[in-house]
């Protein structure tokens, strides 16, 4: 039986006011509510299930998604929403939520077109650790698509309705032949009707990044029987636009569920594709598409499904700022992670007021001297691999002996900054980290010296691809920050922290 969706006014168990539909989907209708115990703003999952179900598979069903949605509740990964109460009421589930200022894939790619593949390979990463802690709870998603996975202006992504997620090995079919789930974005073996794995859902994720990269689901066919049928029997879909993302999303879209790849292979696959091996993803939300796109508009907080995703346009002061307008606290201070980063805009030093002479910088045997683009010269290793790691051209260098579990890098960084003190730069760099990266520890933030320079060390660890030591050295001057970064695997730091200094030392504006 259909049962009719609610309205605004309504309180829910008591406790949870819904104060206006934000988003609808086949499974139910998302609400922002406000939680009037705690007093804070929610979002409300409304579950609804389609006309014709019968009663004993409606109450099934429903006592199902609660279990599911408290199984979920215990998740602690930062990639998943977080559920914060489930509630019956009406004879049907309320499941509710971290409200998530935020705007969907979906919503992005209809409005951008293609994505670029380093922004998709680092959504990628994230949902797959949202997945990979799913999935050791026993819990499959069965709903990944464009529409479930929220973007942050602060470069999160977060997998959110579990709505229709249930134990590994349920059917995909409810008793009546009803397929759960967005045809699209189906994998093979529920479409014939199979029951669902793990792997199913790493299928999903990898049409849903299919989309995101090149603007459309890999076997759409518009009404979902074509669909289903093109996802069962047709051939792998063709790439345009995926570029280093191809081989990753093969492997997912492989069609034997006994064939497809791993979470190890497919993070390994992301990793490359992002183009820094196995080391932090690097969180690349504002980059762009893959085709030059209007400015997407800021929007506000108002839950699953709306906010804002910042533009590059939206911040250039002038025809420089507009090349090269991103700068992530995770790269300008050093951290490769999946959020906290701001965007900023860079000058060149000979416009920056007030910028003292150079200091006089040699190059110590065993380095090279590089003319790094934003103005400045700096000594590196000799032999060390340069990286550009973004197009809007972050380097790094990498340490080419050993790359297990992402070896020694430097990133070289230089943006501006509204700051005269560069401990107060790194206080609110870890301010905007903390939360952001996983197992991220502040070791120290202190004074320094980068030469005869004053300068200020932030030092961290964190364990997002593994256990990593970080040290990142700064300096200002005229108005622009100047940052050496230094990236080691914890047991390699002690041996690696002389090259701060040295690299740090040789810098000549």
């Amino acid at each position: 039986m259909s049962i009719p969706t609610s309205t605004p006014g309504r309180t829910i168990g008591g406790r949870y006011a819904l104060l206006g539909a934000v988003g609808a989907g086949g499974m139910g209708t998302v609400w922002r509510g406000h939680d009037q115990l705690l007093r804070r703003d929610v979002a409300v999952k409304e579950v609804l299930l389609p006309p014709g179900v019968p009663r004993a598979e409606h109450q099934m069903l429903c006592e199902r998604t609660l279990r599911e949605a408290r199984a979920a509740a215990a998740l602690n990964n930062p990639a998943v929403v977080r559920i914060y109460d489930v509630v019956e009421e009406d004879d049907r589930p309320w499941i509710v939520m971290e409200l998530v200022a935020a705007r969907s894939l979906a919503e992005i790619i209809n409005e951008t077109g293609p994505l670029r593949p380093e922004l998709v390979a680092d959504v990628g990463m994230q949902v797959l650790g949202a997945l990979e802690a799913a999935h050791a709870a026993g819990i499959l998603h069965r709903d990944v698509k464009p529409g479930n996975i929220l973007l942050s202006a602060d470069g999160r992504a977060t997998l959110t309705d579990f709505g229709v997620a249930r134990t590994s090995g349920d059917s995909a079919l409810t008793g009546t032949g009803l397929l759960l789930g967005s045809p699209a974005y189906i994998p093979p073996e529920r479409a014939r009707g199979g029951s669902a794995v793990p792997a199913s859902d790493l299928w999903s994720l990898g049409a849903t990044l299919y989309a995101a990269v090149e603007g459309h689901p890999p076997y759409g066919r518009g009404d979902p029987l074509p669909t289903l049928a093109a996802i069962v029997s047709d051939p792998p879909p063709p790439f345009t636009y995926a570029g280093p993302l191809r081989t990753v999303l093969t492997g997912l879209l492989e069609k034997d569920p006994e064939h497809r790849w791993d979470v190890r292979r497919a993070r390994g696959g992301f990793r490359d594709a992002l183009g820094i091996g196995r080391v932090e993803a690097t969180s690349l939300l504002a980059v762009g598409a893959a085709r030059p796109p209007p400015a997407i508009p800021a929007g506000s907080a108002i839950g699953p499904g709306s906010g804002g995703v910042p533009s590059r346009r939206r911040h250039a002061r002038t025809a420089l700022a507009l090349a090269v307008v991103l700068v992530l606290v995770l790269v300008l201070a050093g951290v490769a992670g999946a959020g906290g980063y701001y965007l900023t805009r860079q000058r060149s030093p000979a416009t920056s007021p007030a910028a003292p002479s150079p200091v006089a910088a040699t190059t110590p045997a065993g380095y090279f001297r590089f003319d790094h683009p934003d103005g400045f010269s700096i000594a590196v290793p000799s032999g060390w691999e340069r990286e550009v790691l973004t197009p809007s051209g972050v380097i790094q260098f990498r340490d080419p002996v050993d790359k297990e579990g992402g070896g020694r890098f430097l990133r070289l960084q230089a943006a501006e900054t509204d700051l005269a003190d560069v401990e107060a730069h790194w206080r609110g760099a870890h301010a905007r980290t903390k939360e952001g990266l996983q197992g991220y520890q502040l070791v120290d933030i202190r004074k320094s010296r980068a030469g005869s320079r004053p300068s200020a060390d932030w030092e961290f660890t964190h364990t997002l691809a593994a256990h990593r030591h970080v040290i990142d050295r700064g300096f200002i001057i005229g108005g622009m920050v100047y940052s050496v970064y230094l990236s080691t695997r914890e047991e390699q730091f002690a041996a690696s922290r002389h090259l701060i200094d040295t690299v740090a030392s040789s810098f000549d504006l």
